[in-house]
């Protein structure tokens, strides 16, 4: 079991606002009567996560392309320990939707995605094991995940607020993510000592799948769980529930 701790806000969220806003232009609303049937969600997810993704000042969206991170943290207990800082997450803007499934009668939100290359770039710290080969070291990181496919799924519920308003309110998120494979740059491992380096860096890009479960997975997993929840409560904070999908 992974224990992952990640310090970082990646923008906030405005819950302080209760002024309501009106759904953004490029987010087309969906009935609620129909939304668990018909494609209407799925149509407008792909028209405006490209919009989100450019950012949106209205609705407190920064660009997410890249997506800025001050620090990262993944704690497996006593066997691996790494920190990543100063993080820098590419590849948002090229993702393509899959599905996008509203069941309102569930308060549940059901999304997938797919995309050719997402990479993390930052500053590390590792000790450890990995491959139960010894690690350690500092210095310039490049985590490149290939040909990819994620999962993102939240529950809601509705609360009222003090414009008579009833609005949706994350209340679980979840995600997961798979790669068909990865490539890795470790750099100044060992202290410095380049035959130690580059041996330790060939052993991880000739195991990829199993690198992956145990840095790659967890650190694209909480990152794209956070990026998610950050976007998706920004509008359903201040955008009222039956603007969203209307009766």
């Amino acid at each position: 079991m992974y224990y992952f701790r990640s310090a970082l806000i990646i923008f906030g969220i405005c819950w302080q606002l209760t002024e309501s806003k009106n759904l953004p232009i490029y987010i087309k609303p969906c009935k609620r009567a129909t939304v668990a049937k018909d494609d209407c969600a799925l149509e407008s997810a792909k028209i405006a996560i490209p919009q989100l993704i450019k950012g949106d000042s209205e609705y407190k969206i920064p660009p997410l392309s890249p997506v800025k991170i001050p620090r990262l943290e993944l704690n497996s207990g006593p066997n691996l320990k790494m920190t990543l800082n100063d993080v820098s997450l590419l590849g948002l803007d090229t993702i393509n939707v899959l599905k996008m499934e509203v069941d309102p009668s569930k308060k549940t939100v059901t999304s997938k995605f797919s995309n050719l290359q997402f990479t993390l770039i930052g500053q590390y710290e590792i000790s450890g094991q990995i491959l139960v080969l010894p690690i350690s070291g500092s210095g310039p990181a490049n985590i490149t995940l290939i040909d990819t496919e994620f999962d993102y799924v939240f529950g809601y519920e509705l609360i009222k607020k003090d414009d008579g308003k009833e609005y949706a309110s994350v209340t679980t998120s979840e995600s997961d993510f798979i790669a068909k494979t990865a490539q890795f740059h470790l750099g100044n491992l060992f202290n410095g000592n380049k035959a130690l380096g580059d041996s330790m860096n060939q052993v991880l890009n000739d195991n990829p799948q199993e690198v992956l479960r145990d840095i790659g997975y967890p650190l694209a997993q909480e990152v794209i769980r956070n990026v998610a929840f950050a976007t998706v409560s920004s509008i359903l904070s201040i955008v009222p529930y039956d603007a969203l999908i209307p009766v």
